[in-house]
């Protein structure tokens, strides 16, 4: 009689340790979704690093824009085909 008891007890001991193994491993809260987050979290911090340096990279654009007649002046001539008067326009053409 104790030993039936002992295993109806032992028995219900490991259907509980099951359903919190179950519980801790697929739960809302579980490892799964610890790790899906963890996933998301290193996605987001990458995309905010790409975008800290697009950032850095358009501070020094607008810098230079601001501060250097020579970027500017450059920028006219090899973005918008510009030339000052006078000067003289050579087009290389590639094969």
């Amino acid at each position: 009689m104790i030993a039936t008891k002992i295993k109806i007890v032992l028995g219900i001991l490991l259907v509980e340790m099951g359903g919190f193994g179950a519980w801790f491993l697929l739960g809302d809260g579980g490892m799964r979704a610890q790790l899906a987050l963890k996933r998301e979290c290193v996605a987001i911090e990458s995309q905010i690093s790409d975008a800290t340096s697009e950032i850095e990279h358009i501070k020094y654009d607008l810098k230079e824009w601001r501060d250097d007649s020579f970027y500017v002046e450059r920028a006219a001539r090899e973005k918008l085909a510009m030339s000052r008067p006078g000067d003289e326009v050579f087009v290389l053409k590639g094969e």
